[in-house]
């Protein structure tokens, strides 16, 4: 309902924008025949008026001319009115034609306005289509797309002087609606305080570290793939401190491979008899544990 309003915006502007300018365009034309019938009816008014002050001038000055020229006078006056009265009417033809020159001035600089609404509310349809089928892909994808679920078990963790190895069982299931193109699993072991944000924001980098060659696999809908990763930190033991272990399942959509979707699931290192998360291999190796922090489901990158 929302989008079919989002989508018929355009339309509605467009038929104001014609029927604003159909209106306006109206609105000209009317005042200039306004103006145009005002322009003769001053002439006519000016004609008449000049046609009684020669008539007038007639009867007073060549009442007295002499008897043997009676009408050279009245013709004289009689063809100063007719010029005159050719004036006015050169003059009101010239007002109506700049008249009519500046309406269709005025008529080519509004179809050039609705030229140019025009071509907006097309660029603003153009761009409504463009969102709504973004829209409708996402939603397609969403609704028909893998779904990498992972099942992470810490096994064993071992001390070798100062290092630490740490075995990781990952069990993938794809949960989606669409087989998990280049399915690949990584684990990193990641040393200090490593917050959830700062986790996702480069977990990325781990597929393109040392160039190194990741198993990918295609998991169709309800299968399971099982595999066992090691992990090592060298020189963690020396000293006490923190360490963060990521699992992470990396994919693709058959129906997008512009893009990566990732499951993430993260594990901490604590000392089970002190309640911390800084650990001493040296002092209390028997004490590390393993808990789980934090698990992100299929988002895309």
């Amino acid at each position: 309902m929302f989008t079919s309003h989002r989508r018929n915006k355009p339309k509605i502007g467009l038929i104001a924008a014609i029927l604003a300018t159909v209106v306006l365009t109206a609105s000209v034309i009317v005042w200039g025949q306004s103006k145009s019938a005002e322009y003769q009816r001053r002439a006519y008014d000016e004609t008449r008026h000049h046609a009684e002050n020669t008539r007038q001038e007639i009867r007073q000055s060549c009442g007295v001319i002499a008897l043997r020229k009676p009408n050279e006078c009245a013709t004289k006056k009689t063809e100063e009115h007719r010029a005159y009265e050719r004036d006015e009417q050169d003059l009101v033809a010239q007002k109506q034609s700049a008249l009519w020159a500046f309406i269709m001035g005025a008529s080519a600089v509004v179809g050039m306005g609705l030229s140019a609404v025009g071509v907006a509310l097309v660029w603003t349809t153009f761009n409504a289509t463009k969102k709504a089928n973004q829209i409708a892909q996402t939603a397609f994808e969403y609704q028909v797309r893998p779904w990498i679920k992972i099942k992470a078990e810490v096994s064993k963790i071992i001390q070798a002087n100062d290092d630490v190895h740490v075995r990781v069982y990952v069990d993938s299931v794809n949960v989606g609606q669409a087989p998990a193109n280049n399915l690949s699993v990584c684990v990193k072991m990641l040393e200090g305080d490593w917050p959830s944000p700062r986790i996702l924001n480069v977990m990325r980098g781990f597929f393109s570290e040392d160039n190194a060659r990741w198993q990918e696999t295609t998991l169709f809908s309800g299968d399971k793939f099982s595999d066992t990763k090691r992990v090592e930190s060298t020189d963690f033991a020396k000293h006490p401190n923190q360490a963060s272990i990521v699992v992470v399942a990396r994919y693709m959509s058959p129906t997008n491979y512009r893009r990566f979707y990732y499951t993430c699931q993260i594990f901490d290192l604590y000392d089970s008899t002190k309640h911390t998360l800084v650990v001493d291999f040296k002092a209390n190796a028997s004490a590390i544990r393993v808990r789980k922090r934090d698990h992100f489901n299929g988002f895309a990158d």
